[in-house]
């Protein structure tokens, strides 16, 4: 979600400069109800970027007109009205929180009042996030140690239209130097509607924490050069996703994405690239194998390559192809690899295989890059299972064998071909995945074939 536009090219027609400004009252907070509420998805950070993409192909005009609704649209009742509320703050040394009580905009149990961090009355709602936004900042600054906002982060408590949590977004009221770092952020005034997967965390309190913790790990993604240069939604909102769950573990609003949304359990062949939200698994994972260290290292070389994909492989080095190879089996593996493993679905099966023998070539929805297809053997009867791989390029191939005793068994096959045997398939082993997966971008969504025999 966090893209630079690319400098030069030609000026938008002035139908598309019109629609950009439509797109701008929405997110500014004037007709938010119409645009936003078609959003797939919790984060609208991704409207936020669109506008950055193209603000330098927008005529002087229009990028004036564009400015000055961020400046006095941001609680105005309805398109067109100028009655806008009081707008009241509540300050602490690294936000800004605007709010107001009434309208549209106004902030759940506005009546309910409680002492802000500034030592003044402001309804509960607001002293709360803003005691959400406070642990976000300090379990970033102090254990994860990644770049803060330097910066005093103003976020804007609103009405956002359904479903929506909350957005980052540069501020192009300002320079060219400092519109991209200096983000603003937008945070739901209510959670009204909202949907949330965790039964056992206040559904209210759950999304304001999320939220929190997903809005400003933007921001600080932002002091890495997030908003100017080309930093891709899969790197944005997977480790935004995953920063949720890093701050308040108890919440588990991620796992709604895990089997619904694009996922490495339900699209498994897209690979971490082709992921947004469902990426955070990739990050779990390293997190729990090793530390959360790797977030800082990744984003540290993210911001010196100043593109996503190049800071994330030059992070992982040479550990690149091991880790890669230890996820997509853990993916499988999930109930005995993750901490939350058990909650979450098993990767969607390519092909699934219980009638011998069996010879195939596939050719659809082979594994993009960091991607895998999992074709899932099972016996028909006991009996020698020989199977036989083959690809034109490289694919790496998990085996994983799946005992009755309920434990399992895990090896790798570095060749483009191979055969391989199991013994009394059926008696010991009662399945055995297969899982080739893609290590070379030229080599993604290469077809493959394998034949298997049961005798």
């Amino acid at each position: 979600a966090l893209i630079r536009s690319e400098q030069g090219g030609e000026m938008l027609t002035l139908l598309e400069q019109e629609r950009t400004l439509a797109l701008a009252r929405s997110i500014y907070g004037m007709d938010s109800e119409d645009r936003l509420k078609q959003k797939q998805g919790k984060d609208a950070t991704e409207y936020f970027a669109e506008l950055g993409r193209i603000w330098h192909k927008l005529s002087a005009d229009f990028q004036q007109r564009i400015t000055a609704l961020m400046k006095s649209g941001t609680y105005r009742e309805t398109t067109g009205s100028d009655t806008v509320p009081e707008e009241l703050c509540c300050t602490t040394e690294a936000f800004v929180f605007h709010y107001v009580k009434t309208g549209h905009h106004g902030v759940f149990e506005a009546d309910k009042s409680s002492m802000g961090p500034d030592g003044n009355e402001h309804p509960s709602y607001v002293v709360k996030t803003s005691e959400y936004f406070e642990t976000a900042r300090k379990k970033f600054g102090e254990e994860l140690k990644i770049k803060l906002p330097a910066h005093q982060c103003h976020v804007y408590i609103k009405n956002l239209g359904s479903g929506l949590y909350g957005g980052t977004a540069p501020d192009f009221s300002l320079s060219d130097d400092e519109k991209y770092t200096k983000v603003f952020i937008e945070f739901e005034n209510d959670f009204e509607g909202a949907y949330f997967p965790n039964d056992s965390v206040d559904p209210r309190q759950g999304r304001m924490q999320v939220t929190a913790a997903h809005e400003l790990f933007h921001a600080c993604q932002a002091t890495y050069g997030g908003f100017l240069y080309n930093i891709d939604l899969w790197m944005a909102e997977a480790t935004a996703v995953w920063a949720e769950d890093f701050v308040f573990d108890d919440v588990n609003d991620y796992q709604y994405y895990l089997s619904r949304h694009n996922s490495p359990f339900t699209v498994p062949e897209r690979g971490l690239t082709g992921l947004t939200y469902g990426g955070c698994v990739y990050f779990h994972f390293l997190c729990e194998r090793d530390s959360t260290d790797w977030i800082r290292k990744i984003w540290d070389k993210v911001g010196e390559e100043k593109d996503a994909l190049k800071g994330f492989t030059s992070a992982l080095g040479e550990s690149l192809s091991e880790i890669t190879g230890d996820y997509i089996s853990a993916l499988y593996l999930k109930d005995h690899k993750f901490s939350e493993g058990k909650n979450w679905p098993l990767p969607q099966a390519a092909k699934k295989i219980d009638n011998y023998p069996v010879n195939e070539t596939v050719q659809f929805n082979t594994p993009q890059y960091l991607g895998a297809n999992f074709l899932v053997l099972e016996p028909a009867a006991v009996g020698k299972l020989k199977l036989t791989f083959n690809c034109s390029k490289k694919y790496p191939v998990r085996l994983i064998k799946i005992y009755r005793s309920g434990t399992f068994s895990d090896e790798q096959r570095d060749k483009s071909g191979f055969t391989y045997d199991v013994n009394q398939f059926g008696q010991n082993v009662v399945r055995l995945i297969v899982a080739p997966y893609c290590l070379d971008q030229d080599a993604a969504g290469t077809e493959y074939q394998f034949s298997a025999t049961l005798d």
